[in-house]
């Protein structure tokens, strides 16, 4: 019989799923722990919800939390069928879909993901036990007239991003060392979620899932 982890791999053969939760992109940043999904499943059998979780362990403790090099992991809820049409009804499947994704979880000391702008029901998880933090995640879908985006922005935004078009090159490259080598360089509070060894790997996953055989770094002139 398949686990969870191998029916979700088949599934993610055919569905459109976002990056941060394919399986070889969890395979490549998962380093020094192991993950798994939650599924939820409709009357038929057939996958409706997934919600990949990365599981570490230390000084004795488990801890879910997010994978390095990840800014997203989920929760994906199926669309729900045509015939769904009262927002009422809508509604209920997804409370239901998020309630099995949530008790699909396994018991853990400490629980830390973040999820897409587009999830907003988190209501299952407060009902389980679980805190939330709400974040802003500002997004641009008409990218046609950069012009008028630019317009948009603060004048300091603007400064800075006319002195940067002088100061950096963008070039290509299949070394990923510089990008990992720029984050102790820098102050980021976050750099040390990313390892080394997942840097490594994830260029030649990428060319395996897409045939993308470099990746673009920033480089000063």
């Amino acid at each position: 019989m398949m686990d969870n982890k191998s029916k979700y791999t088949q599934f993610c053969q055919s569905a459109r799923l976002p990056l941060h939760m394919q399986p070889w992109w969890l395979d490549a940043v998962c380093a020094g722990g192991s993950w798994d999904v939650s599924l939820a499943f409709d009357a038929e059998g057939r996958i409706c919800g997934a919600l990949p979780y990365y599981l570490t362990r230390a000084f004795g403790l488990q801890f879910i939390k997010m994978p390095p090099l990840t800014d997203y992991i989920g929760p994906w809820i199926q669309p729900a069928d045509d015939r769904i049409v009262k927002q009422e009804r809508l509604y209920s499947y997804e409370k239901q879909v998020i309630t099995d994704l949530v008790e699909g979880l396994p018991a853990v000391h400490f629980f830390n993901q973040q999820y897409y702008a587009s999830f907003t029901n988190w209501l299952p998880f407060y009902w389980k036990g679980y805190r939330q933090t709400t974040y802003y995640t500002y997004i641009i879908d008409n990218l046609t007239n950069l012009d008028a985006i630019y317009e948009g922005f603060k004048k300091y935004r603007t400064h800075r991003h006319q002195k940067a078009e002088n100061q950096v090159n963008i070039v290509t490259g299949d070394n990923p060392g510089p990008i990992y080598q720029l984050h102790p360089q820098r102050d980021f509070a976050v750099s040390a979620k990313y390892s080394s060894s997942s840097t490594r790997r994830l260029p030649s996953a990428i060319s395996g899932a897409y045939s993308w055989p470099k990746i673009t770094i920033p480089a000063k002139t």
